[in-house]
């Protein structure tokens, strides 16, 4: 079968690259995609079963799998008389890193005829739509509990941990110290994106930190520190 027509989208998702692959090597994460019953065996030759909420059954094979950065697998209904049959499509999805810790989708579903392509096309519009929702909700996960550690931090006193180096602006203390604990939340948690600079000045400091999502990072200020 030639596979002469092919529907391309892409979309930009508020995740890290590595978070959105997991969806495609988790088999809890792909239903949480697709549908209950959905599955993956994320190996190449493994099954890739979609199950939509109205039940409309998908079968595939994957076909490559790139750690984050590339699912291929074929794509077709189990059911008589649809229009593509197990076997009968290539679906191909990439991923690349985008700035402040984004994350571009484009997806080519290859397909035998115009008419296909055509009848896919509001389908995988509002499947990625759906994708990029579940996605920004497992990157977001415990998002609520790190920002409280990240405030609880800030506010610990810190009368006996000056700033190390004036010349530069740049904050060193202890690892009981608020700045070196923020900077271990924002290390460990992957919520925080772009850069976390401290400066010093107006007799205070100041911590920009941004947040996977928001359209600009924020700032806060210590110690006599003014707000633009």
């Amino acid at each position: 079968m030639t596979l002469a027509f092919s529907l391309d989208r892409t979309i930009e998702i508020h995740a890290r690259r590595s978070t959105v692959f997991r969806f495609f090597t988790d088999a809890a994460r792909w239903a949480r995609w697709w549908g209950a019953g959905s599955t993956i065996d994320p190996v190449v030759g493994g099954a890739a079963v979609i199950v939509y909420p109205g039940g409309e059954r998908i079968s595939g094979v994957v076909r490559e799998l790139v750690a984050d950065q590339r699912l291929v697998f074929t794509y077709g209904y189990e059911a008589a008389g649809r229009s593509i049959v197990p076997g009968g499509s290539l679906v191909t999805i990439t991923l690349d890193e985008l700035p402040g810790g984004a994350t571009r989708l484009q997806l080519r579903h290859d397909v035998d005829t115009a008419a296909t392509r055509d009848a896919h096309v509001p389908g995988w519009r509002h499947q990625l739509a759906r994708f990029a929702e579940v996605v920004g909700e497992d990157a977001q996960a415990g998002a609520g509990d790190a920002v409280a550690a990240w405030f609880t931090s800030w506010n610990e006193a810190d009368a006996d941990l000056p700033i190390d180096n004036p010349a530069t602006g740049h904050v060193e203390r202890t690892a009981t110290g608020a700045p070196q604990v923020l900077r271990t939340i924002v290390a460990d948690t992957g919520q925080f994106s772009g850069a976390c600079t401290w400066s010093a000045g107006g007799g205070g400091y100041a911590f920009d930190l941004g947040f996977l999502g928001t359209a600009r990072p924020f700032r806060m200020f210590r110690g006599g520190g003014v707000a633009p």
